[in-house]
């Protein structure tokens, strides 16, 4: 079969936290003047070997208004009616396109985020221009060039952090309350698609794209992360387009055991292929065999939506996250005579359930997009503390009383709140709640049984945080100045009032007000928040029972809860 190199990938979407350089877009690009594309109708030869290429890859029988075409424009005009994944190169986007599958880049070598001030540099790649210039991760940049990046897109910065290798941008960098001014030279550097980190004892590793060398990246980075012994792993496909099939492949074989089976490819008049037998990866250690969560949104695609389906299709994994995109055909990229090149659709991706994902994506078990949509403004990353919290428990798998079981895609994750109710899982925690579907098992451990979590119990939230507390009054329309008095049955030890032993919580965020303490009396206690409270906001006024103390020594027998909710306005 005459194949120069195997890609899937999608079309005219943005890349999150990619790296910063030049990359011309994955499209036609083909218009009325195709003189642009230095392809014109006097090129008879390009002409019919375009069609001969049609002919033979094209992955269904080519119409006969294609065939009859005079020009590659308009065969591919046509083409692009049902399918925009067909498209002619020309030598300059062919070559940037060899570029970017050997992981170089021209650029100043950043990974970033869009924030209102600007580019929120995510990571500095390691060589890099930028690095050279002493940029830090948490830098911003605000101005490139003095032209204000505030309201821009990721691509709109991209093309202003790009040019001509040797080329110089000016830049403006934005670092805690200091402005700096940083001129940083344009040049080609390689980099990784893949990256790990430990996260307690969960294996994290993020795929930004699929490119001929993200493979032997994934197995570099995740054998390193193996030493450790991890007992779960993460694995982050958001924003991740696609490319090429067999690091796709080769990643999700790496999770599949023996017998397995793997997504295949079904070319026209042809048997499908597959490239890869489960348990037998090349060059990589048994399979992994800890539990799997996959991170996915709707820019998860092509190759990412390969690894996604044969992991799920296997009941290998959770995933969490946000619809893929939805794209179930793969091409082939065959180079041209004149240095250009024709990215053909020649096959149709087949997932292990054999149900197609085209033009459907694959749903999550979790679906985040619901509760907590990615904002531009948020400093934590609401999706992957989900995952994060539904591995916690993996360290330490005794249960206790109010523990939370939920059983999703046929796997059971419990989770303490002890755990839940940090500053860190908090949020996360009540986005569980909320996102997953109404059909989801949710239990919770009492003293002698697992019972069913209720409605009640999600609307009310405090016996999800609190299983063992008591709940003993609400306030309505609070003022956002409202001082609180405890009443206690017994004198008080005045040493045992801690913020440790009282706190004031957000109920949505989990963030704990500051607050003062006036005793008024041997039984009284004033609690003062040293912060006005957000209107129309639920606070918990928590008293804890391992905290407080009589002055007889006696202890509370069960934490408390009351309830605050803040007027409108003031």
């Amino acid at each position: 079969m005459k194949k120069i190199f195997l890609l899937i990938f999608i079309l005219l979407l943005s890349i999150n936290l990619f790296p910063c350089f030049v990359e011309a877009k994955q499209e036609s690009n083909i218009g009325e003047d195709t003189s642009q594309l230095g392809i014109t109708s006097e090129n008879p030869k390009l002409i019919e070997e375009v069609r001969g290429l049609l002919e033979e890859n094209y992955y269904l029988p080519v119409p006969e208004e294609v065939q009859k075409a005079s020009t590659i424009s308009e065969m591919i005009r046509l083409l692009q009616v049902n399918d925009p994944y067909t498209y002619y190169l020309t030598p300059q986007e062919y070559e940037q396109m060899k570029m970017r599958d050997d992981q170089r880049a021209i650029g100043i070598g950043v990974r970033f985020l869009v924030k209102p001030e600007g580019a929120f540099l995510s990571e500095v790649l390691d060589g890099s221009p930028a690095q050279q210039e002493g940029l830090e991760a948490g830098d911003i940049i605000t101005h490139v060039n003095g032209v204000n990046l505030q309201g821009m897109t990721e691509d709109q910065i991209q093309t202003n952090l790009s040019g001509e290798e040797g080329k110089s941008v000016h830049i403006t960098v934005l670092r805690g309350q200091s402005v700096l001014s940083k001129t940083v030279i344009l040049k080609e550097f390689t980099y990784m698609n893949v990256r790990g980190e430990m996260i307690g004892k969960t294996a994290y590793v993020k795929i930004d794209r699929f490119r001929l060398k993200t493979f032997e990246d994934f197995i570099s980075v995740s054998t390193e992360l193996l030493e450790n012994d991890p007992n779960s792993f993460i694995v982050d496909l958001r924003g991740n387009l696609g490319g090429d099939i067999y690091s796709a492949m080769g990643v999700a074989a790496a999770f599949l055991k023996e017998g397995d089976k793997i997504t295949e490819l079904q070319y026209r008049n042809q048997e499908p292929e597959q490239f890869f037998q489960p348990g037998e990866v090349p060059g990589f250690p048994p399979p992994i065999s800890v539990p799997v969560i996959l991170l996915v949104d709707s820019k998860t695609a092509s190759a990412s939506e390969i690894v996604t389906s044969a992991l799920r299709d296997n009941n290998r994994v959770t995933i969490i996250g946000d619809k893929t995109y939805g794209k179930g055909v793969a091409q082939l990229v065959v180079e041209l005579s004149n240095g250009g090149a024709l990215n053909v659709t020649d096959s149709r991706i087949i997932p292990p359930s054999n149900e197609s994902y085209d033009k459907k994506g694959i749903l999550p078990d979790i679906n985040m997009q619901t509760v907590a949509p990615p904002s531009k403004g948020d400093q934590t990353d609401r999706w992957r503390n989900v995952a994060e919290l539904l591995f916690a428990h993996l360290e330490n798998q005794t249960t206790d009383v109010g523990d939370i079981q939920l059983t999703l895609n046929q796997k059971e994750f419990v989770i303490s709140p002890e755990t839940a109710r940090t500053s860190g899982f908090w949020r996360a925690y009540k986005d569980i709640f909320d996102a997953v579907s109404p059909s989801t098992v949710i239990k919770m451990k009492t003293l002698d049984r697992w019972r069913e979590v209720t409605l009640e119990d999600t609307e009310e939230m405090w016996p999800l945080y609190f299983p063992t507390y008591h709940h003993i009054n609400k306030i309505i329309d609070a003022p956002l100045n409202k001082k609180f008095t405890v009443k206690f049955s017994q004198e008080l030890d005045e040493q045992t009032i801690s913020k440790n032993s009282i706190e004031l919580i957000e109920k949505d965020t989990g963030e704990r007000v500051p607050i003062q303490f006036n005793l008024l009396n041997e039984k009284h206690v004033e609690v003062v928040p040293e912060l006005q409270l957000k209107p129309e906001t639920s606070y918990w006024l928590v008293v804890h029972p391992d905290g407080i103390q009589a002055k007889n020594k006696n202890k509370l027998k069960q934490g408390v809860i009351a309830e605050a909710v803040t007027v409108s306005q003031q």
